[in-house]
């Protein structure tokens, strides 16, 4: 097993400079978790949010929500399997002065045998979790998870996509060099996903995904590196008369695109499923 407390402790000073806007505005995963959220409605449905992070990590995600829906009265419990995790969670609310904000519960255990009643939860959520489990284990947690989750409520799973060739080739590459840092993994397809969840008993709202132009986008940045600056651009950038262009109605560009055209929960480096309990 990944020493998992060991890298959240590499991680920590990383992850607390990280603000919960950067989060809202930014992160291809929380806006996959936020669309699916508002599409299942359960936000206009419940005022009173019981959330479980399942396999929390830093539990940046979870937070960004209570700063960005703060009309709703949140209960969170951030769940991990290790110490060092959990502490992250309570020094990002900390930093991010959220005490007040929602009522916080950790809790240290195993996805595979999740100590909390029949129905507790209204919204059920993680992201890089499930792929870290095989043979059984993996529908044992789907099976898991539909026992917490309340009737009406919502599951909502985040997964790295074995149909996407870049993350697979990557995977490989730095487990060659000895330089993986997550254990064992072994990524979802989206049929996969939607085969365990159906088995759990989940009704399935939604499937989606992300990072589908990534390669193309990494390629492009790379090649343009190769180009020297043309002297009028030095002249422009010593006088200051360039001016900064706003790219902020691009930013979820190629998100819009996928969703359009269907095509980021198959070929997406990120694919996601919400169910309906």
């Amino acid at each position: 097993m990944t020493e998992w407390n060991k890298y959240w402790e590499q991680e920590y000073k990383n992850v607390l400079s990280i603000s919960l806007d950067q989060v809202i505005n930014n992160d291809a995963v929380y806006y996959l978790l936020k669309s699916a959220l508002l599409n299942s409605e359960i936000f206009t449905k419940r005022k009173r949010i019981k959330l479980l992070d399942a396999g929390c990590g830093s539990g940046l995600r979870s937070l960004a929500l209570i700063k960005e829906f703060n009309e709703i009265d949140f209960d969170v419990t951030f769940f991990d399997l290790t110490e060092e995790s959990l502490n992250l969670v309570k020094s990002l609310i900390r930093v991010n002065h959220l005490e007040n904000k929602a009522r916080f519960y950790f809790v240290l255990g195993d996805l595979l045998l999740l100590p909390f009643k029949n129905e507790e939860f209204d919204i059920v959520w993680n992201g890089g979790v499930m792929e870290h489990f095989k043979g059984g284990e993996r529908q044992k947690i789907f099976t898991e998870i539909y026992n917490v989750c309340q009737k009406g409520g919502v599951y909502f799973a985040l997964v790295p996509n074995y149909l996407n060739i870049f993350m697979v080739l990557r995977q490989k590459y730095l487990e060659k060099k000895g330089v993986w840092e997550y254990g064992y993994q072994r990524n979802f397809t989206i049929f996969e996903l939607g085969k365990r969840m159906k088995a759990s008993g989940f009704k399935i709202l939604n499937e989606s995904g992300n990072g589908s132009f990534y390669p193309l986008l990494w390629f492009i940045s790379k090649a343009l590196k190769l180009f020297p600056r043309t002297r009028n651009n030095e002249i422009s950038k010593q006088t200051n008369l360039s001016k900064k262009r706003d790219y902020s109605s691009l930013k979820r560009l190629p998100e819009k695109i996928e969703a359009k055209l269907r095509i980021g929960k198959f070929i997406g480096g990120n694919i996601a499923i919400c169910g309906k309990k």
